[in-house]
């Protein structure tokens, strides 16, 4: 009897070892579990720390642009104040020219960890595409001696298109009118059945223009039109064109590019017996302003011979 239950004894299993390396091994799987799991941790507050320093050190660089953008801008009004008193009360010339103290402006100069510059700008020695159309008329009427200055201008802008200075005046011309919205150019222009086919479509504005940058929706002007090209040294169309100023279409010779004179010039339709010399004027300007209309006389040739009465 002793014999026996000794035998039942020693054939017994031993699951006290076999939990105990069961135990080992969850807990090594938790183990690894926690450090994967750090791990993710560290590396996703490292990524975002980064983030954070990176939109810290953005801010910090948009703030100082921020500062030298108002800078710039309380400069150009200094200038402008100075050149008010200049005219005012020391006796300067009651006209813009670019030998104004704001035309001088200020070269680039650091401020903190940025760049300001100050540029002014006279708006009147630019065509006013708003003066295309007479709105002291009711409805507003087209001024002829405008639209034959802008087509004498596209006519110069020498940058390939596939629409003529005509399409793109009257184009230009369509998108100011207060019409119903039927095109009154034959085609050449374009209403609000062009624009309703574009492949985000749109309405045609039919009204004064809010800021030169609406060019870039009109048919016919391109971006590569738009921002020039300088290479032909032909410059942007906004420093030619704006839509702030006069708007009975004057243009201030004194502050206007060469082009742009060349441009009154031609659409004005001076005598074509006689050559106007746009960039000879515009050489003279840069030595000093045309205070009077005799002045201009002297850049204006006779190409064919007189005839007599």
């Amino acid at each position: 009897m002793n014999k026996r239950k000794a035998d039942i004894k020693e054939t017994r299993p031993r699951p006290r070892r076999s939990m105990q390396r069961d135990d080992a091994g969850v807990a090594l799987i938790l183990a690894l579990l926690f450090v994967v799991l750090m791990t993710v941790l560290v590396v996703q507050f490292s990524f975002e720390a980064e983030v954070e320093a990176s939109f810290t050190a953005n801010g910090a660089s948009d703030l100082e642009a921020y500062l030298a953008a108002k800078s710039a801008v309380a400069h150009g009004i200094a200038l402008l104040s100075m050149d008010l008193v200049d005219t005012e009360y020391n006796g300067g010339g009651s006209f813009d020219s670019r030998e104004d103290l704001w035309s001088l402006g200020a070269p680039f100069q650091p401020l903190n960890e940025a760049l300001m510059r100050t540029t002014v700008f006279d708006e009147y020695g630019k065509i006013n595409l708003n003066a295309l159309l007479d709105i002291s008329q009711s409805p507003p009427m087209e001024r002829p001696e405008m639209v034959e200055i802008l087509r004498s201008f596209f006519a110069l802008y020498e940058l390939e298109t596939e629409y003529t200075p005509i399409e793109m005046v009257d184009s230009i011309v369509d998108w100011l009118d207060y019409g119903d919205g039927e095109d009154d150019h034959g085609g050449s222009g374009a209403e609000n059945d062009f624009y309703a086919a574009a492949e985000v479509p749109y309405a045609c504005k039919n009204g004064p223009m809010d800021s030169i940058e609406e060019l870039l929706l009109i048919k016919g002007i391109t971006p590569e039109l738009y921002f020039g090209n300088p290479e032909k040294e032909l410059l942007p169309l906004t420093e030619y064109l704006t839509v702030h100023g006069d708007w009975s279409g004057r243009i201030n010779v004194n502050t206007a590019e060469e082009m742009v004179i060349q441009a009154l010039a031609d659409g004005l339709g001076v005598n074509p017996e006689f050559a106007v010399h746009a960039d000879k004027i515009f050489d003279r300007l840069l030595s000093g302003p045309i205070v009077e209309m005799a002045q201009l006389e002297g850049f204006v040739e006779q190409t064919l011979p007189s005839k007599d009465p």
